[in-house]
């Protein structure tokens, strides 16, 4: 009679244990507040994309927040100058 393996109750010939030690990886687990109604596939892809950009060393947060407070410095910037114009 064949041995068992203890980790995984597979006969020792069929035992995948050592791979998937060597095949380990860790797993982000993220949590989505869903409003009801929206597209959860839409949604997932959302967050593989800016996980794969985050990975590559993209920071889309911050890009996002770099221009849109370029862009409301920008509208300052003529609001200012159409409150000066007096004519």
């Amino acid at each position: 009679m064949s041995e068992i393996c203890q980790i995984c109750g597979l006969v020792k010939e069929l035992c995948v244990c050592e791979t998937i030690a060597k095949e380990a990886r860790k797993i982000r687990v993220y949590t989505v507040q869903k409003r009801y109604g929206k597209n959860i596939t839409v949604i997932s892809e959302v967050v593989a994309m800016r996980h794969l950009l985050r990975y590559s060393g993209v920071d889309s947060a911050r890009q996002f927040n770099d221009r849109l407070i370029a862009r409301m410095q920008g509208q300052r910037a003529i609001r200012e100058y159409l409150e000066e114009d007096y004519e």
